[in-house]
């Protein structure tokens, strides 16, 4: 949430730049004549600037007016920011800037505020008068929320997506307002005389922080306790930003003619006011969603530049580096993990062993998201997946945004083995096989080679007693063998194994089932009628 900026404008052909201060709705150019630092004289040091004030209107009619902000907690995702009165996104590391909205009015689209979760945008629209829309992240769906004939800007999304805080001027006074997400049942926050304004709603949901008119005030979310914020450093509060924890709010201090820069403070007022910046004129802090850094304006190139420094002000860098003027950064909470979808294993697949099985499989980021960094199958897309051994198998991909946000997927599949049945003399189901019983029957099949002889799951194969289908074919087993006790061979010839079941006489007069576990987790039956 941000407040509005100095900017600089050439006022002059072949003039060096000045400052333009926007206080109370007027824009400002203070001159060595202007300095006015005390408050108390600010009244009559604003009668000198009326001057300044016509001739920068008639030099620009785009007049950048941020709002202020909160950076809601999750990975660092894109910066929005405006350029030309137009609505830009890039990466964290000022690549990839991407225009998302195109002039719709004379004062082009500014203020760009992410969503909490990081799909939307809400942004100020000039259509002819200042208006809140919302848009996805990918620039699609671009919708008025406020359709009225006053001027409404500078929105800050609730903590929890459901509500936008935004200035207007339809009571009269630029006060603070809040809605619902949709645009629905707007509602007065400060009624207070006299103009509020930069609005930043608090992550955590306590307070939102506004500047009235020069100084910092807080309140709560219904409008509430509305109480100065005590600042003893002397320049004029705009533009706060809560970091995400909601410890701690940057804002712009402006000493007209002086200086203007980032400072800190504790949210809770303790610990004194920290400077982040010292060099050029720098204002409209933006914290990142992980805390760490701060996105602001600096003019110490020339023109309007979004800048990036560590939280506590080292490391400050150019993100944009062009000439022309890029202002209020907001940056995305990307909160959204990547999808996955695996096509090949389907959950539930079974495949035999041995059989070649491509992997396929695809990730992607949500359109307007930070970008997909990584995605990781258990093999690559297009090789083949593990069927070398039989039982159960996962299948896993896992996958990255550039913000950091994981996904995993997995995909359940088993391999067997290439059971094709009984072979002779045993029948398959659903016949009865007639034998003698006591005798000794070879049971045969095939796995499709050898697979050794530990292939039978534990206590199996076994037999249970089943009613004897008056209805079933009968067919007499042709071949029976000599044996003691049930056993297991291999022919590596005839690529058969052999199970020589090892029936009972007292089984006599009676129908079994002949039931075969593999160790792949199959069953195989066969249904013998003892004689």
């Amino acid at each position: 949430m941000r407040g509005r900026p100095s900017r600089i404008l050439p006022l002059v052909a072949g003039e060096a730049p000045r400052r333009l201060c926007l206080r109370r709705g007027r824009l400002l150019s203070p001159s060595s004549e202007d300095v006015v630092a005390p408050v108390r004289g600010r009244r009559r040091a604003r009668a000198k600037f009326g001057a300044a004030l016509a001739l920068a209107v008639a030099v620009t009619s785009v007049i950048s007016l941020p709002a202020g902000h909160a950076a809601f907690p999750g990975a660092n995702g894109k910066i929005a920011f405006v350029r030309n009165g137009e609505i830009y996104v890039m990466n964290s590391d000022g690549t990839g800037q991407t225009n998302l909205t195109t002039i719709a009015g004379p004062g082009g689209d500014d203020t760009p505020a992410w969503s909490p979760n990081g799909t939307k945008i809400a942004f100020t629209s000039d259509i002819g008068n200042q208006e809140i829309y919302v848009m996805n992240a990918d620039g699609s769906g671009q919708t008025n929320l406020t359709q009225n004939a006053a001027s409404d800007r500078q929105p800050t999304w609730s903590p929890d997506g459901t509500k936008i805080a935004f200035l207007s001027n339809r009571s009269g006074d630029f006060e603070i307002w809040s809605m619902n997400a949709n645009g629905s049942s707007p509602t007065n926050l400060t009624m207070t005389p006299g103009i509020q304004e930069d609005p930043a709603w608090a992550p955590d949901n306590t307070k939102i922080a506004y500047r009235q008119p020069v100084d910092l005030f807080t309140m709560n979310p219904d409008g509430t306790n509305q109480a100065l914020f005590p600042l003893a450093i002397g320049p004029s509060v705009s533009q706060p930003d809560w970091s995400p924890d909601a410890q701690k709010i940057a804002f712009t201090g402006d000493i007209p003619a002086v200086s203007t820069h980032i400072y800190v403070v504790n949210a809770d007022a303790t610990g004194g006011v920290t400077q982040l910046t010292s060099v050029g004129l720098n204002s409209v802090p933006a914290y990142s969603p992980d805390g760490t850094k701060i996105a602001f304006v600096s003019h110490r190139d020339g023109n309007a530049e979004i800048y990036v420094m560590n939280a506590n002000g080292t490391g400050q860098a150019n993100l944009t580096q062009n000439g022309v003027s890029d202002t209020n950064p907001d940056w995305q909470p990307d909160v959204t993990p990547p999808t996955i979808t695996i096509t090949a294993p389907p959950d539930g697949a079974v495949y035999t062993l041995g059989q070649v099985v491509l992997a396929d499989y695809a990730c992607a980021d949500e359109a307007g998201g930070s970008g997909l960094a990584s995605c990781v199958g258990d093999v690559p897309d297009g090789n083949a997946i593990d069927t070398a051994s039989v039982g159960p198998k996962t299948f896993t991909v896992n996958a990255a945004d550039n913000a950091g946000n994981p996904a995993s997927a997995t995909h359940n599949y088993s391999v067997v083995y290439n059971f094709s049945g009984f072979f002779p003399p045993v029948d398959n189901l659903p016949t009865l096989n007639a034998v003698k019983a006591g005798s000794a029957v070879p049971v045969k099949f095939s796995l499709s080679g050898s697979q050794g002889l530990d292939i039978f799951a534990t206590a199996h194969p076994k037999s249970q007693m089943i009613a004897c289908s008056s209805t079933a074919p009968v067919d007499g087993i042709e071949e029976t063998v000599t044996a003691g006790s049930s056993s297991l061979s291999y022919d590596a010839t005839l690529d058969q194994y052999i199970y020589v079941w090892k029936t009972l006489k007292s089984w006599t007069g009676t129908c079994r089932q002949l039931v075969v576990k593999l160790n792949d987790g199959t069953y195989h039956r066969a249904n013998f009628l003892l004689r």
